[in-house]
């Protein structure tokens, strides 16, 4: 987070804990360790995401002219702004060379993390062997470039190709990532 943000010139002045956990006697050493400015104390880590549902709604739901008060501050409903993230890659499991030694899968990645949703994506796949008639096709959650299997295996899904005399691209992949979460292959 503090990486993406300084790279659009831009800097952290907040950070909020969220949840149960985050009452953990060491989190806001580690906070102040990673972002270099103590948590703020203003917010109750159990009620946050019930007050920022709260907010939504009021934004989605309520009248645009009215005054919605959060901590000392005051906005405007048409004010607030949200943005609808992928909370995790999503990747594709595959081998990164075929014709080399190794043969372990790693995770292609279709849908970086934080990327706007929604999101379309397309990647082009060639199968490990030409005279395949099938492929099995591994959606993961996981960060890019690394073992498929340190990730968590979303779908599993056995696709028909035709067979070939080379390794072309013959897997295309292609989706949508909706603003609801839900995956469209």
């Amino acid at each position: 987070a503090v990486d993406k943000v300084g790279q659009k010139g831009k800097k952290i002045d907040k950070v909020l804990l969220v949840g149960g956990t985050s009452r953990l006697f060491h989190m806001p050493e580690m906070v102040k360790s990673v972002f270099g400015i103590e948590p703020s104390k203003d917010v109750d880590p159990d009620f946050v995401v019930g007050k920022g549902a709260a907010i939504w709604a009021e934004k989605c739901f309520g009248e645009k002219t009215k005054t919605i008060s959060i901590g000392a501050e005051k906005y405007l409903a048409s004010e607030i702004e949200m943005e609808i993230v992928a909370a995790h890659a999503i990747c594709i499991a595959a081998m990164k060379d075929c014709s080399g030694n190794d043969r372990q899968e790693y995770n292609c990645q279709i849908v970086p993390a934080n990327e706007s949703l929604p999101c379309e994506f397309s990647e082009h796949f060639a199968p490990v062997n030409p005279a395949q008639r099938s492929v099995d096709i591994k959606l993961v959650q996981g960060e890019p470039d690394e073992l498929s299997s340190n990730s968590t295996l979303l779908r599993k899904i056995t696709v028909p190709i035709k067979p070939s005399d080379n390794h072309a691209d013959r897997i295309n992949v292609k989706g949508k990532y909706t603003e609801q979460g839900l995956l469209e292959l």
